[in-house]
């Protein structure tokens, strides 16, 4: 049953089933499938199979990383003759680059020579990396996230779950900026902002498009702006009465219709008035604290405009889990470009005779052996 568990046979099949699972909830636009039970069972039955795999291939690893010429020496088979002078052996040695130690047995010279440690480490690295990725990414679906609208200088309180999550109680927009390149086009949109809980700073950040503030689990991230008119409603409904904060070319009710604002130059902004049927009846320019009169009898006065920023929220550890994995899965690659790992062990006699005995794999063992002139070579690895 273990040896199943770690197979490469139910590997291939788990792996192909989550490409499934995920082309068809691309295909079909279902982001749910990728918190769905079904795919993190399959996730954890890869998880299992992985871990089990890379479990039982570290003692091999650990034995080669530690092997060590008095190692050699002990060995009293699996050595095969070779047509070669010792002073031969050593200059392939080190043409090949092999790290070689030394040390006597008896009247016999025994040499080790080793390369590519790193190289031998990289495949096991690159599994302890994806299981890394596999943990981070099953955290970020149970994490939580929210959207924010909030105009500079305003205080307003985080989404009740990303509250809870974080412990943070308050977000301050200190300031929100369009950033323009040599040409005029937009080139970034900046948010600085701090954040608070009960009434004191836990902590101040800068978020911009492709650069998110991150800091023990909350992500900020620069979503987008928008432009929304502060406006004062004064009238005969006292409950109508007051301050809003209308958003740029949305419709606002009325009685009879509806209307719409939008930006009409710097600061000023274009009033439209619409009847039931959708047909404009009304249209003026208004500049801050201008105002008019609405058929009801309410007045409307614009008192300046309002920009806000678009943040996401999101709270969870699986972002630097998913980072961490990521970095050391590109360790694992540079890793696998060290050189191929290769072990040699020779044992000389008095008569000057050479034996060798080989741990290599592949293409390295097979031009090993052709420079070798060995048509067999024992490995106990």
């Amino acid at each position: 049953m273990l040896k199943f568990i770690s197979s490469i046979r139910l590997a291939v099949i788990l792996i192909a089933t989550l490409a499934g699972m995920a082309v068809s909830a691309t295909i079909f636009d279902q982001p749910d499938v990728f918190t769905s039970r079904p795919f993190l069972a399959v996730v954890a039955i890869f998880f299992v199979n992985l871990l089990t795999c890379t479990v039982q291939l570290w003692p091999a690893l650990i034995r080669r990383l530690r092997r060590q010429v008095s190692d050699i020496a002990a060995k009293k088979s699996g050595f095969v003759p070779v047509n070669m002078t010792s002073e031969d052996l050593q200059a392939l040695l080190k043409q090949e680059r092999f790290s070689l130690h030394e040390t006597k047995d008896g009247e016999d010279t025994v040499l080790y020579a080793v390369r590519g440690r790193l190289a031998l480490m990289a495949p096991h690295v690159l599994h302890v990396a994806i299981l890394i990725i596999i943990a981070g990414a099953v955290l970020s679906s149970f994490g939580v996230k929210a959207t924010m609208q909030v105009a500079a200088g305003d205080v307003q309180a985080l989404p009740e779950k990303i509250a809870e999550a974080s412990g943070i109680s308050d977000l301050a927009i200190k300031s929100f900026a369009t950033e323009y390149d040599d040409k005029g086009q937009v080139a970034n949109w900046r948010t600085d902002f701090e954040l608070f809980t009960k009434g004191k700073t836990v902590d101040a950040g800068t978020t911009q498009v492709n650069h998110p503030y991150k800091k023990s689990g909350l992500s900020v991230y620069q979503m987008g702006y928008g432009k929304r008119f502060q406006m004062q409603l004064d009238g005969p409904r006292a409950e109508l009465s007051g301050t809003y904060a209308f958003p740029e070319e949305q419709k606002i009710p009325l009685p009879d219709g509806h209307f719409m604002v939008q930006t009409m130059g710097d600061r000023a902004l274009l009033f439209m008035q619409f009847d039931r049927a959708g047909k404009m009846i009304r249209q003026e320019a208004l500049r801050p604290k201008a105002g008019l009169n609405l058929a009801d009898g309410t007045r409307l006065t614009y008192l300046r405009p309002l920009e806000y920023t678009v943040l996401e929220l999101k709270y969870g550890h699986g972002v630097i889990a998913v980072f961490s994995g990521f970095v050391l899965a590109a360790l694992a690659s540079l890793m696998m470009l060290m050189g191929r790992y290769a072990a040699l062990g020779a044992r000389i006699d008095a008569t000057g005779a050479v034996f060798i005995w080989l741990d290599a794999k592949g293409h390295t063992r097979r031009r090993l052996s052709q420079a070798l002139t060995l048509k067999d070579v024992t490995s106990d690895d």
